[in-house]
């Protein structure tokens, strides 16, 4: 009995890559006849209301509003907040959430305020008044205006992912180097920890806030800014129960950049990361001290998986606060998946993106993205990845995606031998 079953298994796996491969070259065979030209009917970018994309607590709460109108640039979804604290446009659902997140906390605080410090509150206020109509930049690289945000933001999923050759970057430095900075700079990240704020945030409305209190604090008011916010539950998967994100961010409370910057490269050091990818990776200008330390963590959960190297290499391409970003949710999945779905034995370089391997043989590709539906972009990203898996053996690669993908993107995903995970980092 038992020896009928695993020669049944064996017989299905068998079957799973005949099929695969039959895949692979057929469909290898059709997108390489250059001479056979055919009409792609290719989808147009979606177009999405807010009301039908996002739960309630994102879409509008005392402190926000976010506007009906969602465009759909590239792969990622383009929304519009009006607040208080002014009008942010952001580029993607992960940075949605973080910047409510950053306006109901500072609104929640500075109420609390008014009843418990008039004068800070008074302050603040100042601080952090803008006009009705004014357009708060929020990216870290300047952008002035909707058209050089639009600029900096991938219009398909190969540029999303195009990777880091012949990339060149600032380095950016958030050290603190005098007697009196160390001071105000501890106070200011105890004061954003306290209220689950990143004290690296781009936002500087955030920073304002932060400096405002920090100066206080500085000043021997020890007490300003002690406030408690409460916020919605948060809807997406942590790793393990949430001790690895507790760990960076108690990181981030203790540690100055310098000192972050040096645990890091220990941390990446122990991964056999070698030390010239350590140093690009940690004095690239578009990933903050944040950015940088949940990567690590998550990272460091992959326990077992050889070849960390590969996300780091590829993170270097990351070309704005959107992409270093995308890097960051690619090694949380890793994590996640690796705690809960199935053991990971190791990463490779990729097409555009390292490829995890499981411990059984399977590839996945984790694309991080809003939305996925069938363009030129898409298809030739596919084509890369199915090309690749097809090549190195593997059988039915997974695509993980943290946000949703077309019926007709569905199809043409599964017709080419993809098994699909949407929505993966939220709690179902």
């Amino acid at each position: 009995m038992v020896y009928r079953k695993r020669g049944a298994n064996a017989l299905h796996r068998l079957s799973r890559i005949v099929r695969f491969t039959y895949i692979v070259v057929a469909f290898s065979a059709t997108s390489t006849m250059a001479g056979e030209a055919r009409s792609v009917d290719y989808e147009a970018p979606p177009v999405v209301r807010a009301d039908e994309l996002l739960p309630k607590n994102l879409l509008q709460s005392g402190d926000h509003r976010v506007r009906d109108d969602v465009a759909t640039i590239g792969n990622s979804y383009w929304f519009h907040i009006e607040s208080d604290l002014g009008n942010f446009q952001v580029t993607s659902y992960t940075m949605l959430r973080i910047r409510v997140q950053e306006i109901m906390t500072v609104a929640q605080a500075m109420s609390r305020f008014d009843a418990t410090n008039r004068e800070l509150s008074d302050e603040l206020r100042s601080e952090l008044s803008v006009r009705a109509d004014s357009a708060v930049d929020i990216v870290a690289s300047p952008a002035s205006t909707a058209l050089d945000l639009a600029g900096q933001i991938t219009t398909n999923l190969g540029d999303t992912f195009a990777g880091a050759d012949g990339l060149t970057v600032e380095e950016r430095s958030y050290h603190v180097t005098t007697t009196e900075g160390f001071v105000y700079a501890a106070h200011k990240r105890n004061i954003a920890n306290q209220l689950d704020l990143d004290v690296y945030s781009s936002n500087p409305s955030v920073q304002k806030f932060l400096n405002v209190i920090a100066t206080a604090r500085t000043a021997g008011n020890f007490t300003a800014g002690v406030s408690t916010v409460a916020l919605p539950q948060d809807d997406e998967v942590t790793v393990a129960d949430g001790i690895v994100d507790a760990e960076a961010k108690e990181s981030l409370r203790r540690l100055t950049p310098a000192d972050l910057d040096e645990y890091n490269d220990r941390m990446l050091a122990a991964m056999e990361i070698s030390p010239e990818l350590r140093r690009k990776f940690l004095r690239h200008a578009n990933y903050s001290p944040t950015h940088k330390t949940y990567i690590v963590a998550y990272l460091g959960a992959l326990s077992g998986v050889t070849n960390r190297a590969a996300l780091i290499e590829s993170a270097r391409g990351a070309k704005s606060e959107e992409g270093a970003l995308y890097y960051e949710q690619m090694a949380r999945i890793l994590a996640v998946y690796h705690e809960r779905v199935g053991k990971i034995r190791e990463l490779r370089s990729g097409p555009q993106v390292p490829v995890a391997i499981t411990a059984d043989g399977q590839a996945l590709f984790v694309v991080p993205v809003d939305i996925i539906y069938w363009n030129r972009g898409a298809e030739s990203l596919f084509a890369a990845f199915i090309g690749h898996a097809g090549i190195a053996g593997y059988m039915e690669p997974e695509l993980i995606v943290t946000g949703t993908v077309t019926a007709r993107a569905k199809a043409e995903l599964e017709q080419r031998g993809f098994t699909l995970r949407e929505k993966f980092l939220t709690v179902h």
